[in-house]
């Protein structure tokens, strides 16, 4: 049972005193360009922050709120700060934004949604997608889930070359990305943590909600050490039963518990309503964290945190030399959880290549 564990407002530690006490050597890596494919053939541009000193390989994913400029605000900067404390960071642009715009026509026109978007009768297919051709399309919207599923595959074949720790994952992202990893996280929980083999093996290749983990084996979704929110939002055509039921339902099962042990932590700006409403949304109704529900117990690792005398929101409560303590609140967050995963060895994935993901069985 995880120990309990408290995140005061305050904040009673600093990133710099964190390094001081385990290891003022530590330094972060040049990053490196990293090339990312989809499932359905989108090529994903994306950033890795190696950590020259990490006592266990962890890693974070940064997702960026798909709908906004992946150059804006201080991600570059808190991927730093990561880094050089201990974790190796991987970020990237969600299709259609910043540099992911190309795609192998020959495999993302063939796909049923794909199929759906603008260029797709012309009698040569467009070779590039932009945010434009999706951003209205709620239908559309959970496909953004394989580009989380990407960059998740990316990193299990750095793990599987001794680079990283894949048994030992958080998520960071910002706005309507909260709504996508969520969703991500529960598909995560139907895929087994090393590549299942033989004919059975070969079924699985797909993730499906129904789909169960096979006797001995792991759920991939047990890989996930928390996850931390910027002023989460629900996105548009996804209704608040079916994030509810992410977690409640497809997420919980005899293989293990999201709710229980995937911890989150939710922060807004003390001064914007929005932000509020929905760090309250997920914090209390989908993760039911003050329990009570049906006699859930209440989450001791999953917390509401406000950025006092601010309304600014997602990505906006980064930087500015860290005077919200934005990043000292993640990096202690992400210090805390750590803490009960030292014992998370490497183990080889075996996934060449990202899965497909039946969508629609996870309600969608």
């Amino acid at each position: 049972m995880q120990r309990r564990l408290f995140l005061s407002q305050a904040l009673t530690a600093t990133a710099a005193t964190y390094l001081l006490q385990n290891g003022s050597t530590a330094r972060a890596q040049d990053p490196t360009d990293e090339l990312i494919e989809t499932a359905d053939g989108v090529k994903l541009r994306g950033i890795l922050y190696k950590a020259q000193n990490s006592k266990n390989g962890s890693c974070v994913m940064i997702l960026h709120d798909p709908f906004t400029d992946p150059t804006k605000g201080d991600w570059d900067g808190l991927a730093k700060t990561l880094a050089t404390g201990g974790y190796h960071v991987l970020r990237f642009d969600f299709r259609g934004t910043g540099k992911s715009k190309d795609i192998i026509p020959e495999k993302f026109w063939k796909d049923q949604l794909n199929a759906t978007l603008p260029g797709a009768s012309k009698a040569t297919p467009k070779k590039t997608i932009e945010e434009k051709d999706y951003k209205s399309r709620n239908a559309y919207l959970p496909q953004l889930v394989y580009d989380i599923s990407a960059a998740r595959n990316h990193l299990d074949k750095l793990n599987d070359d001794g680079q990283v720790n894949t048994s030992s994952v958080y998520m960071i992202g910002a706005g309507d990305a909260a709504t996508l990893g969520m969703m991500f996280l529960t598909t995560e929980w139907h895929r087994e943590q090393k590549k299942p083999m033989g004919v059975l093996g070969i079924q699985k290749l797909i993730v499906n909600a129904n789909q169960t983990i096979a006797a001995g084996s792991a759920p991939a979704g047990r890989d996930y050490g928390g996850c931390v929110w910027l002023s989460p939002k629900r996105m548009n055509g996804f209704n608040k039963s079916t994030i509810e039921n992410w977690v409640a339902n497809y997420g919980r099962d005899a293989n293990g518990d999201m709710r229980k042990e995937t911890p989150m932590l939710f922060v807004y700006g003390e001064k914007d309503p929005a932000g509020l409403s929905n760090s309250k949304f997920f914090n209390d109704e989908v993760m039911v964290a003050s329990g009570g529900r049906g006699k859930l117990e209440k989450l001791d690792n999953t917390f509401l945190r406000p950025r006092a005398g601010t309304n600014l929101s997602g990505v906006g409560l980064l930087g500015k030399d860290d005077t919200l303590g934005t990043e000292k609140l993640i990096l202690e967050f992400l210090n805390k959880m750590e803490e009960l995963r030292r014992k998370k060895v490497r183990i080889t994935r075996d996934y060449s290549e990202p899965l497909r993901i039946n969508l629609a069985s996870f309600g969608t």
